[in-house]
């Protein structure tokens, strides 16, 4: 089902600074597209333009600016090859994409497997699987959750743990790309049919949505993390789930990927985080 997307401008302002790593360079970039290319999964060189407009290595750097130089490398290497493969299934016929997509959770859940992602460390293979879990969990209760089937829509409130919030971020600010796609999935699609309403205010929807998980989120987090007292492990995971929301704010809200502008046009990063080696 196609939707009507004439009037969909979806915005989301983070609360947090936007903080990008110091390792970012456009030489990091490029090292990050030949090494995708290399693998010859884009046809035209209109596709290879747009992929290294995309910057996924951008992506890495705002969203974990507290890496070192080597896990940035390895962080945008598996952002340019999940990216890929989420455009195969978004652009693939219906009766293809479901099938594609429950391959792709399976082996993402079971082994990682990336599509020829080499020399990524043990350690950080392990750190991704507890990321990566949540997501797709995250991501099949939201898509297929009854709540979203009735007259609100809204999730419960236990909800508000970060991988709701990130599918919430993706899904909200690619509304114009998959709607226009005819993606059903997406959150807002869900929300205009559940509603009967119109992509505009399915929008709105999703968008308070993502603003009271949020409240429920810094609430928690208020809670565990008291102005004397706290733990400095919790306050620095607290941190980096911020960097994570902020950055990919950013860079799904300026991408090419999601403008279909020529090029993509980041904001000025609060913070240039200069740590690792």
């Amino acid at each position: 089902m196609a939707y009507s997307v004439a009037a969909l401008t979806p915005r989301l302002q983070s609360r947090y600074p936007l903080r990008r790593s110091g390792h970012y360079s456009r030489e990091l970039a490029d090292r990050v597209d030949e090494w995708f290319l290399y693998w010859g999964l884009l046809h035209d060189e209109r596709q290879r333009t747009v992929f290294r407009r995309t910057d996924h290595t951008y992506l890495a750097a705002v969203c974990w600016p507290s890496c070192d130089s080597d896990t940035l490398y390895d962080l945008a290497r598996l952002a340019a090859a999940l990216m890929a493969r989420d455009h195969e299934i978004d652009t693939a016929p219906p009766e293809q994409a479901i099938p594609m997509a429950h391959t792709f959770r399976s082996e993402v859940s079971a082994r990682y497997d990336l599509g020829g992602v080499t020399g990524v460390d043990p350690r950080l293979q392990r750190t991704l699987a507890h990321l990566v879990h949540p997501l797709l969990r995250a991501g099949r209760l939201l898509q297929h959750s009854p709540r979203h089937r009735r007259t609100t829509g809204r999730p419960p409130a236990r909800r508000g743990e970060p991988g709701y919030r990130a599918v919430l971020i993706q899904d909200i600010l690619s509304a114009p790309r998959e709607l226009a796609g005819g993606v059903s999935e997406n959150i807002v699609a869900v929300l205009s049919a559940a509603l009967r309403c119109p992509a505009p205010r399915a929008l709105k929807e999703a968008t308070a949505l993502y603003e009271d998980l949020t409240d429920t989120y810094e609430q928690a987090f208020a809670l565990l993390v008291p102005p004397s007292g706290h733990n400095p492990g919790v306050r620095a995971f607290a941190s980096a789930l911020n960097d994570f929301s902020t950055g990919l704010i950013e860079w799904t809200s300026h991408s090419v990927r999601y403008t279909q502008a020529e090029t993509s046009n980041w904001n000025q990063a609060d913070e240039i985080v200069a740590r690792g080696l």
